[in-house]
């Protein structure tokens, strides 16, 4: 366990296993586990812009470039076919701050544009005013959360949007996750906050504070609540903190640390981010170094925490997103 202090070797905090090309999980549920070795990752697509995202439907993948979006019907062949879309539906040409997806249609923020919506035919029409400039989205019990500056907001239809909450001046929103009985928004306030759904309206519930660390990133899987916050070093880079919790009675409880990142001097953004949550476990990026980022996997079962090493990348707040490919034998 991280923090966990001892003059025991066995119990070092530092010794974590490199489980790179290693997965060890039952082949279904219900069965033994099992160690298989993965394939190596590769490269769909170089980009240089920064501002890339990333979701998908079923097998399709969508990703955000600029003002464009690209997708992929086999991302997982040698050479995948890319199509590449203009979401704008004809109005001004504007970099996609962000995707979400609700059922079987996309969601792009286009910035002061509002935000426009992909059918599932590939038609891309003008949806919502609400101006997410910068900002993200998410797709979440079936609304469309929304950042619009300070303000959170349930997005709607043409000038519908509904107001969640605004933060004081010069915070922002960082991250929304469904927390199951409640969705959960963390801000740059250093809070997470938290809403419930009565009778088809979202009522804030509760704020949970994060004393001298900002919650960045949130993920949940299988009833644990992951959030991964960082601080702010003497040398401009931030400190991070893998944190895990639950939710009680609509509000965050139990919350403890289980890793950190980076030292009072670190110059690097070491927050745990891109969390993407399976059966069994929860996986997120950490920046390791100027060249290398680390993918960790945190086991749900067993509270074992490991990574793979993946060379070549240093910005990782970006989206993760699982591609499942079944087996022969699957059902």
């Amino acid at each position: 366990r991280a923090h966990r202090r001892t003059g025991d070797p066995e119990f070092d905090a530092s010794r974590y296993w490199d489980s790179r090309n290693i997965k060890v999980e039952p082949a279904k549920a219900g069965r033994p586990e099992e160690l298989q070795l993965l394939f190596e990752t590769g490269t769909i697509e170089t980009a240089g812009e920064t501002n890339l995202h990333l979701t998908r439907i079923g097998a399709v993948l969508y990703w955000a470039r600029g003002s464009n979006v690209k997708r992929t019907v086999n991302p997982t062949v040698a050479n995948p076919t890319i199509t590449s879309e203009d979401p704008e539906a004809g109005e001004a040409v504007t970099v996609i701050s962000g995707l979400a997806v609700l059922g079987d249609k996309l969601y792009a923020a286009i910035g002061a544009v509002g935000i426009h919506r992909r059918a599932a035919n590939g038609t891309w029409t003008h949806w919502s005013d609400l101006d997410c400039a910068g900002e993200k989205i998410w797709g979440i019990k079936g609304r469309i959360i929304a950042a619009s500056g300070a303000s959170l907001y349930v997005a709607g239809a043409t000038t519908t949007s509904t107001l969640l909450k605004t933060l004081p001046s010069g915070q922002t929103w960082t991250d929304v996750v469904d927390g199951g009985t409640v969705i959960l928004a963390a801000a740059t306030d250093g809070k997470i906050y938290s809403w419930s759904d009565e009778s088809g309206t979202l009522m804030l519930r509760g704020e949970e504070d994060f004393e001298g660390e900002v919650p960045y990133s949130l993920g949940m899987a299988q009833g644990v609540l992951f959030i991964g916050t960082g601080q702010v070093s003497t040398a401009a880079g931030k400190i991070g903190r893998l944190w895990i919790a639950e939710i009680v009675g609509l509000r965050i409880r139990n919350a403890q640390v289980i890793r950190e990142w980076g030292s009072g001097a670190e110059a690097l953004d070491r927050v745990p981010y891109s969390f993407l949550g399976t059966r069994d476990s929860m996986y997120f990026s950490v920046v390791e170094d100027s060249s290398e980022t680390h993918l960790w996997r945190f086991h749900i079962a067993t509270a074992g925490l490991s990574f793979w090493k993946t060379k070549g990348m240093l910005i990782c707040m970006g989206e993760m997103i699982g591609y499942y490919q079944p087996d022969d034998d699957d059902d």
